[in-house]
């Protein structure tokens, strides 16, 4: 399990929250992102896909999918913490 540092989360999140000069962080993502993107074939190009990230970034989507993904992986976790906990009782 890799751990982000709080500074990191925080920026993270100040990234995606709609924030539209937030800086290299979010130039370099969108950039990623939009590469990635178009790679997926859900741009056309990859200045499609920054684009598409872009307006993702500044709308503040990114940070409501980021906090959907961030919860529903904290869910799975718990749910594997109390497998683990059920398999170690009855065993």
């Amino acid at each position: 399990m890799v751990l982000a540092s709080p500074v990191d989360v925080a920026l993270l999140l100040t990234m995606c929250a709609g924030n539209a000069n937030a800086g290299p962080v979010a130039d370099a993502l969108n950039l990623n992102a939009g590469y990635a993107l178009a790679a997926a074939q859900v741009a056309a190009t990859p200045q499609d896909g920054i684009r598409m990230a872009q307006e993702a970034q500044q709308s503040g989507r990114a940070g409501d999918v980021l906090r959907t993904w961030a919860a529903t992986s904290q869910a799975l976790a718990q749910q594997e913490q109390n497998v683990q906990q059920l398999a170690a009782a009855a065993s």
